[in-house]
């Protein structure tokens, strides 16, 4: 990586500071509550950038930025701001449309009036029946437009955003000027959800994604119903729904250049659920077929929307080399993915940067993040702290080798097909991703036969039928889907896999390869006016960590045997939204309240090095680190280079020595994320110890294992490599002094 600052120093160019793929000096800031990276695409020989603020369906203070192959930068002139995230190559005209604004393919910008196309521009799409020469545009709150490239001021309004009318109408009155053509006959939106994303056309069809709702139960609550899928058609008056979920990215493997192809190209579409995420396909934009994947990560499941910014799909190299982006996994996604074809999606890695668009540019791939927003917005936590008057939002882009993305954090995920519903006798599943990992397990609280797609061509096969119970997987076949057919009608069933990949020499090995390069001096001032941290609320006793979630006891593990709670800093919001939790020596990702929180907290890395305080600087990850003595050093690096500090290893339990009651729980201790398992058990007298699994995070608890402990003598069992759970905690049917005590290896 470099160390100098851009510059000439008489004819030789020196490189610009680099920090592990993030080049400080092309950070972007505004003056709003969040800086979020909302477009990239490389253009004109440049790469062109568009920040967004929140909320701002009028303008802010946000550019679109220019970015040169020797990497300086400029921010143009033509800059309006406002919450931009569409972006769409019309190849007829020779335009970029970004945001606002036109860019030609000679660098020249037009900006569109905010008047013409008001509000949050999320969207883009090739038109129905004038695709030479015009486009579609939607807005976050369901508004759909149609905007002339060649001439930006001729523009159609054919719904109405009518969640954002008195900024609007304040916006007109301001600027003497009046509605766009069609927008006083159009109708307001009437579809359910907000917060839209995508936008995609295709056999006739006008397809539109949103993926929260504005209710007091989605700002709390992330299984409440939320987001759709819904289409318009020419002559309708408004959308109509085709589903509800919420959903990001709807696109084609035409990608930014709208679907050129649009009677023959499979459309995709991505979203999620409580469940697990969901990747939906048609191929006539009448029927959809649904497939699902596991969750890498629980940061992004708030009902409200907010969390995400901005799963996509999207070409990073020739022709087949498709990534996509959710929940936090990189995904291989192939570029022939269709009904009866559906083949070769595959967990790349984890990652936990926020990430609103990325694209290739030269031997590149380039993720526009979001990095620090000044507003916590609901991400308020006592864990945290007050936090001290806020620097400025601040965002920066990502350079990223394309092998890099194999080796991020590890390929894991959680998920399931039923959670809580009812199902009758004969009633299959969605099918759920199989293929791509070397570890799986089934929690199953119904009988059910186990059927598995090898080819990804719709034929299922019969591999057994399994009783309710957790499984190890791995004597399934090899194939690209599983699904499960229930034997009984039963109600509040549940289905959850668990499925990773092996750590153990991948990234422990270069631990001492990160976070070595020390910070600049300007990196310094981010430790200023700092908030205090909060004493008192990590305890501890001989068994393990203890946290009170929101009136839950919860335990976590020491990294090592005798190793201290805290070494300072407990957590701090190091992505928008997203938290880094450090106890124990270990590091946590940890969601915000709205989308799970402390029950979905997830292991990092653990490290025997004393890190005292962190935060972001410029897109970077700085780490306060204890020295020698007294001295302490400021190292940086990006968040996603914590995973190799050291793979997640940990040593508690439950239970040391203490004296429990019969068939009264223990306290639920922290499995999840953990791979090598081994639980030690003992107790003063005969008793059997039962250990039970949280098999969703939820406090769905079920009969993992029993143990017959004969009196003060030691029981140990090494854990299949696959089983997994999020929380483990355990009872005993005498009363007595007992140990349960977990080594994650």
């Amino acid at each position: 990586m470099g160390t100098a600052i851009w510059g000439v120093l008489g004819l030789v160019a020196v490189e610009p500071l680099c920090v592990s793929g993030v080049y400080p000096h092309l950070a972007m800031t505004n003056r709003e509550g969040e800086c979020g990276t909302g477009a990239v695409v490389p253009w004109a020989g440049s790469l062109w950038a568009v920040t967004y603020a929140p909320h701002a369906p009028v303008g802010s203070s946000d550019k679109l930025y220019q970015i040169k192959p020797d990497l300086t930068r400029v921010i143009r002139p033509e800059s309006v701001g406002g919450t931009p995230a569409e972006r769409l190559i019309h190849r007829e005209t020779g335009k970029l449309l970004i945001g606002q604004y036109l860019v030609s393919s000679n660098g020249t910008v037009e900006t569109v009036w905010i008047s013409r196309l008001p509000g949050r521009l999320t969207g883009a799409a090739r038109h129905l029946t004038e695709p030479a020469k015009k486009v579609y545009v939607t807005d976050m709150e369901e508004a759909l437009y149609e905007l002339d490239v060649t001439d930006p001021t001729k523009t159609f309004t054919f719904i109405r955003d009518g969640h954002n009318r008195k900024a609007f109408e304040g916006m007109f009155k301001k600027w003497n000027r009046t509605p766009p053509p069609g927008w006083n006959e159009a109708e307001e939106s009437t579809l359910f959800g907000y917060h839209g994303k995508g936008t995609c056309s295709g056999f006739g069809k006008v397809f539109y994604a949103n993926n929260g709702m504005s209710s007091a139960a989605a700002m709390k609550d992330p299984r409440t119903p939320s987001g759709c899928l819904a289409y318009w058609e020419p002559g309708d008056r408004n959308w109509t729904l085709i589903r509800t979920n919420q959903f990001t990215e709807i696109t084609t493997r035409d990608g930014i250049y709208g679907n050129e192809h649009p009677n023959a190209n499979p459309i995709w579409a991505l979203g999620w659920d409580h469940r697990s995420v969901i990747l939906t396909t048609t191929a006539d934009g009448k029927t959809w077929h649904d497939y699902r994947l596991p969750k890498g990560s629980h940061s992004y499941d708030g009902a409200h929307g907010w969390n995400t910014e901005w799963p996509r799909i999207r070409e990073i190299g020739s022709g087949d080399d498709f990534l996509a982006t959710m929940h936090g996994t990189f995904w291989k996604f192939p570029a022939d993915f269709a009904p009866g074809h559906a083949k070769g999606v595959r967990p790349r890695s984890t990652y936990l940067k926020v990430i609103g668009d990325f694209c290739r540019w030269n031997d590149r791939v380039v993720f526009g993040c979001d990095d620090h927003a000044r507003s916590e917005f609901l991400n308020v936590r006592a864990l945290k702290g007050k936090r001290p008057t806020a620097r400025p939002s601040e965002s920066n882009l990502w350079f990223v080798e394309p092998a890099r993305l194999d080796d991020l954090g590890p390929r894991e995920g959680r998920g399931a097909v039923w959670s809580g519903d009812a199902v009758v006798v004969g009633q299959a599943s969605d099918p759920f991703l199989f293929a791509g990992y070397d570890r799986r397990w089934l929690w199953l609280t119904v009988a059910a036969e186990v059927q598995v797609d090898r080819e990804g061509n719709g034929e299922w096969t019969t591999w057994k039928t399994l009783a309710p119970g957790g499984y190890d997987l791995g004597s399934a076949p090899d194939a690209e889907w599983v699904r499960l057919v229930a034997k009984d009608q039963a109600t509040n069933v549940f289905a959850v896999f668990h499925y990773a990949s092996d750590r153990r020499d991948r990234l422990s090995r270069r631990q001492d390869a990160v976070f070595q390069m020390s910070a600049p001096a300007e990196a310094a001032t981010i430790f200023a006016n700092d908030a205090p941290i909060p004493q008192g609320l990590i305890l501890e006793d001989a068994a393990s960590l203890i946290y009170v979630d929101n009136g839950v006891r919860r335990r976590l593990p020491r990294r090592a045997a005798g190793v201290a709670a805290t070494c300072g800093r407990l957590c701090r919001e190091v992505s928008t939204e997203r938290d880094l939790l450090h106890v124990g020596e270990i590091f946590y990702e940890l969601p915000a309240d709205n989308a799970g929180g402390f029950k979905y907290v997830h292991p990092v890395a653990a490290t025997p090095r004393q890190f005292c305080d962190y935060d972001t600087w410029k897109g970077c990850l700085v780490l306060k680190e204890k020295g020698i003595g007294k001295r302490e050093e400021l190292k940086v690096g990006v968040a996603d280079d914590l995973w190799k500090l050291g793979k997640p290893v940990g040593v508690g339990g439950p239970w040391k020595e203490t004296a429990v009651a019969a068939n009264v729980p223990s306290d639920a201790y922290l499995m999840n994320g953990f791979d090598q398992k081994t639980v030690i058990l003992k107790a003063d007298v005969d008793t059997t110890v039962t250990l039970e699994a949280d098999i969703d995070g939820c406090g769905t608890w079920v009969k993992a294992a029993s143990y017959s402990v004969k009196a003060n003598q030691e029981v140990r069992d090494d854990l299949s490599p696959a089983f997994a759970a999020y929380w483990v905690r355990a009872r005993v049917d005498r009363a007595c002094t007992a140990s349960v005590q977990f080594l994650y290896h």
